[in-house]
């Protein structure tokens, strides 16, 4: 499946990415690695609708490459040292809302957080400031607040996301 495919290799940019983030010294390609990651995040999901190549597989291994992209992103500033101190620790709870998420994905199928308007704010502004904090120098107290703001939306919608579910577990019974 050539959708899977674009999936792997995603994956496959995020040790180099990890790699360049914790040395510290190539801002410029890890940005570009960053980037491609996420345009292929976006290319293999449209891969896969329009080659009819959906399914659960695809699904689970494009929710690991999500999981493993922000790991590998926030985890490398961290130990490039271009997140630390309470930034870092703000970065570490927009890991912790990837794992709940995934959890919740996994274990309770019906969970979807869906792709609202306020869903894709939330992705362009985790991704902006993760952007940010890879080039570092004066981006970086931008790219700071900037994470500030995508953790607090992160956490919102998964909030709104278990209001719903409840919700509807609640009809359920």
């Amino acid at each position: 499946m050539i959708s899977n495919s674009i999936t792997l290799l995603r994956i496959a940019l995020i040790a180099p990415l990890f790699w360049l983030l914790s040395l510290d010294g190539y801002p410029w390609i890890a940005l570009a690695l960053y980037l491609l990651a996420g345009l292929l995040d976006v290319v293999d999901g449209r891969v896969a609708r329009a080659l009819g190549e959906v399914s659960p597989f695809g699904a689970i291994l494009d929710l690991i490459g999500d999981r493993l992209l922000t790991l590998g992103a926030i985890g490398g500033l961290i130990a490039g040292g271009g997140l630390s101190g309470a930034w870092a620790a703000l970065g570490l709870l927009l890991i912790a809302r990837d794992l709940v998420v995934a959890g919740f994905e996994v274990a309770l199928p019906r969970f979807k957080l869906r792709l609202t308007v306020f869903a894709k704010l939330k992705i362009a502004m985790h991704f902006l400031a993760v952007s940010l904090l890879i080039l570092g120098g004066e981006f970086r107290v931008i790219g700071e607040r900037v994470l500030a703001v995508a953790v607090l939306m992160a956490w919102l919608q998964v909030y709104l996301g278990a209001r719903q579910a409840w919700a509807g577990f609640k009809v359920v019974r």
